[in-house]
């Protein structure tokens, strides 16, 4: 799926409309590449985990159970699928199950990422002092870890000691200045306390523009607070750019994807027949809103009213 350099097709704005206007029954990524056991049992890790990401990054968490499922059939019970585990139950409000999950987790292996998750579960199900002694914990003894820091930070804001909350991170991007996800997690945090003048601060901390060091779950975040914000300009640029990394990561995929995917008859398919029919264009229905749409935004953004083949769909994937 390798759109030509000289033409950036995430960067288009198009209309929350033409969103709307999808049909409901999406094909999931899994549908769409025709991903089956066979598939995942012959990927390497590297692809395996570069699947994994981009599910866990830009998919729902029904989809990357389903994944797991078949991970687990094939590959066996390793450890850190796991930690994808309780994050998608964690997605869903599932807690009481994310806390079975990362019981098994930590007999085996005790690590931070599966902390704050247990912190998010505890707090999920009322169990606030228990909630409070892990946020404690991790606070502690990852005092110079942003994650850890803004996770805690989080717990107590939503313990009813947002004070505590705010004056952790501030301590914390006093030692570490201009620390994005702590950054991020404070002004989220002074957002929620209508506290505006603390969420400008910060805000204007950031600067203009969008970071390149920024990570898609940063991002994502940052998004949705300018979206509850008057900064419509901001909350555009922070979508367009979502847009446009959630299309590389898609394409980076598919490449990677492609010499595994397989036909009907269980033979391998040449790296070009299989993105042709499973991901390429020919599999991607676009509708006539859809169309106009996309071609109306690239005269108004980029100034020309002809895309090369495939970009149309290419872009259509992503809305």
């Amino acid at each position: 799926m390798n759109t030509p350099s000289n033409f950036t097709a995430a960067t288009i704005k198009v209309e929350r409309n033409v969103q709307a206007s999808m049909p409901e029954a999406t094909p999931s990524l899994l549908e769409r590449f025709q991903i089956t056991e066979e598939i995942v049992a012959a990927l390497p890790p590297n692809v395996r985990d570069q699947l994994l990401d981009y599910i866990q990054t830009w998919a729902s968490a029904e989809e990357q159970l389903t994944l797991l499922d078949m991970l687990r059939t094939t590959q066996g019970a390793l450890l850190f699928l796991l930690d994808y585990q309780a994050d998608a139950l964690l997605r869903q409000g599932d807690y009481r199950q994310v806390l079975t999950i990362i019981e098994r987790r930590q007999r085996r292996s005790t690590t931070l990422s599966s902390q704050m998750i247990e912190a998010k579960a505890l707090l999920g199900l009322g169990h606030e002092d228990h909630a409070r002694a892990v946020a404690d914990d991790i606070s502690q003894a990852f005092s110079n870890n942003a994650y850890a820091i803004s996770t805690a930070a989080e717990i107590y804001a939503s313990l009813g000691n947002i004070e505590l909350g705010i004056e952790l991170l501030e301590s914390f991007l006093g030692r570490r200045k201009g620390d994005l996800q702590a950054t991020i997690t404070l002004i989220a945090l002074a957002q929620e306390q209508n506290q505006t003048e603390l969420m400008q601060r910060y805000l204007n901390r950031l600067g203009a523009g969008i970071s390149p060091n920024i990570s898609d779950g940063q991002l994502k975040r940052l998004a949705t607070i300018f979206d509850k914000s008057t900064q419509r300009e901001s909350a555009n640029a922070a979508h367009l750019e979502l847009q446009r990394r959630q299309l590389l990561a898609f394409e980076k995929l598919q490449d990677a994807l492609t010499p595994y995917l397989v036909s009907i008859d269980g033979k391998a398919l040449a790296p070009e027949l299989a993105l042709a029919r499973h991901s390429g264009p020919e599999s991607i229905e676009v509708s006539r809103k859809e169309e106009r749409d996309i071609q109306l935004s690239t005269v108004r953004h980029f100034g020309f009213s002809t895309l090369r083949s495939g970009q149309m769909e290419t872009i259509a994937t992503v809305l």
